[in-house]
């Protein structure tokens, strides 16, 4: 068995912080060659800590994301098709939490031909991209989909529509079988890391949780809290981290809970496989919703399923100009037993299963608990 492993990483200020540097310890014991690809210039020290270790060092601009790097050393660094493993993963998220030897250890005896850490749904199912190993078997598509569809003009989202939705579905369509190390897929790791580690048991924590427009504090105080408790990970590492790139000012006790504070909402997507499995039951359905979530659900399944028109709140009704043949004020719709899908950001559809409580044949893509 021969791995490689390819870290991608990017810091604006160059910085290599000490939770790379975990990071790479833990990646320098499952595989056998380990390049590090940086999308921006390193710091001195960075560069000299780096020099020191096992591993090929490149830096390049930021030219197509984690997408590009990985692209370039497929293409120029490494020969892909020598090797029985290959992981492509980057520096978005600390962790992982459980040791990447236990991790490989398990998954060995998955019959997964492509698999990740964290598997994303229920619209859009595939594995995320910030942790991807390839085996031999698949190895060779994976060569040629970088070849012929990754280029270097990627924006951030031609990166997660082309890369890492894209790269999960191909490979699905071609026959090879994904999976996660966790089994089950997760819709937000961004707001709901504390979810993410309990009950889903996803051993990474993203690092974009402590980014302004995410940042929930009860969230990431409670996912410090059960690091500290159920790993052996140094969760200063965290902090130091969240502090330089985003601000965050952490107290003293910011991980110590007192159980008495005030409850607050947690979101969660539908858990895998349930909207399939609803689905053949349900192969023509109504959508309730015509936003981003709707369009999303007619561009996956409108060839699976018949979507016979779509419902909306009374007072997004009228408030629309042009009224279509199959658009449909929830208050006027008679039968209660129509399938009707949930097509929603979270916070919609929480308010909105008041107006569905009558109806006995929803599937909504978001739920939700109080906490």
């Amino acid at each position: 068995m021969r791995r490689l492993g390819v870290l991608s990483i990017y810091e604006k200020d160059g910085v290599i912080d000490r939770s790379i540097k975990w990071y790479i310890g833990e990646l320098l014991g499952v595989v056998d060659d380990l390049i590090v690809v940086s999308n921006g210039r390193i710091q001195k020290d960075g560069r000299r800590w780096l020099s020191l270790q096992p591993c090929r060092v490149i830096e390049r601009a930021n030219i197509g994301y984690d997408a590009g790097a990985h692209k370039e050393v497929l293409e120029k660094y490494c020969r892909p098709l020598d090797y029985d493993e290959i992981l492509l993963t980057n520096d978005t998220f600390f962790g992982p939490f459980v040791p990447l030897k236990e991790i490989f250890s398990e998954m060995e005896a998955q019959p997964y031909d492509l698999w990740g850490l964290n598997r994303k749904i229920p619209l859009y199912d595939f594995i995320m991209s910030f942790f991807l190993v390839f085996r031999r078997s698949v190895i060779p598509a994976m060569v040629r989909y970088f070849q012929d569809v990754i280029t270097d003009d990627l924006c951030r989202d031609d990166v997660v529509e082309v890369f890492e939705r894209g790269i999960s579905r191909k490979l699905k369509r071609e026959g090879f079988r994904i999976g996660s190390y966790h089994g089950i897929g997760i819709e937000h790791l961004y707001r709901n890391p504390d979810y993410l580690l309990k009950e889903v048991k996803s051993p990474i924590m993203k690092k974009r949780c402590f980014e302004k427009d995410f940042y929930v504090e009860t969230e990431c105080r409670h996912a410090l809290k059960y690091i500290r408790e159920h790993s052996s990970y140094d969760i200063s590492m965290i902090k130091e981290s969240a502090a330089r790139k985003y601000g965050i000012i952490f107290s003293e006790d910011y991980e110590y809970i007192d159980e008495n504070e005030e409850t607050f909402v947690r979101y969660y997507g539908a858990p895998f496989g349930d909207l399939d499995r609803w689905l053949n039951k349900n192969k023509s359905v109504y959508l309730f919703g015509t936003g981003n979530n709707a369009k999303d659900f007619r561009k996956i399944y409108g060839d699976s399923v018949e979507i016979r028109g779509y419902l909306v709140s009374d007072s997004f009704y009228d408030q629309t100009a042009v009224k279509q043949a199959n658009l449909f004020p929830v208050s006027k719709v008679t039968d209660t037993d129509i399938p009707i899908v949930v097509a929603l950001s979270k916070e919609n559809t929480r308010e909105t299963a008041s107006l569905l409580q009558r109806f006995t044949n929803v599937f909504y893509l978001w739920r939700w608990e109080k906490q």
